[in-house]
């Protein structure tokens, strides 16, 4: 379980990893503690002007400026909170079963070799990892090559992706492809 999980329960972030700079919501603390000065000894023959000196101690301890250092801490707190990027959730999102797409280049350019495979090859098992991952929301599986084919939902699209062997034909954009597809189809809410 994540530190952000745990913490913040329903809350989400775009950016967790920000939350690792919370702590530095206690600087302004850490450096009030620091420059307190060192109280002075006086050796008094008297020991009413002991009484009187440390009665004078506790005025230090003044009210306005432990608001002063209280609200420089939440502002830090709030900092680092903006950054991290926040986003409630209430209730659990329940996806319909299709409301997930995969969708996979099929053009002639994932015949490209990067590392010791196709990139084609990548793709597929890239998206057989998601399918897998999204199971309880079978997926739908889209192949894009001059426009989408459906292949299929969840496992059934994966075994029809890796069917496909390395693609032969030249495609047109893929990202002016897929925006054009999703404008045209609104029942797919999450890619």
């Amino acid at each position: 379980m994540s530190f952000a999980a745990f913490a913040f329960g329903g809350l989400r972030f775009l950016r967790p990893g920000f939350l690792y700079f919370l702590p530095l919501a206690l600087l302004p603390a850490l450096i009030h503690l620091l420059s307190r000065k060192k109280a002075v000894i006086y050796i008094f023959p008297s020991v009413r002007l002991l009484k009187k000196d440390a009665l004078s101690r506790t005025t230090d301890f003044n009210l306005l400026s432990i608001l002063l250092l209280i609200i420089r801490m939440l502002a830090l707190s709030l900092l680092v909170f903006y950054f991290a990027g926040p986003s409630f959730v209430f209730g659990k999102k329940e996806l319909a079963a299709g409301g997930t797409a995969v969708f996979a280049d099929y053009s002639y350019s994932m015949n490209r070799v990067s590392g010791a495979s196709p990139l084609w090859e990548d793709a597929r098992a890239v998206a057989g990892e998601l399918v897998r991952a999204l199971a309880e929301e079978k997926p739908s599986v889209f192949v894009f090559n001059n426009g989408f084919s459906f292949q299929g939902r969840g496992e059934e699209g994966i075994k029809a992706l890796a069917e496909k062997k390395n693609p032969t034909a030249a495609s047109v954009n893929f990202t002016d492809g897929l925006s054009k597809f999703l404008e045209q189809n609104t029942d797919i809410k999450r890619v």
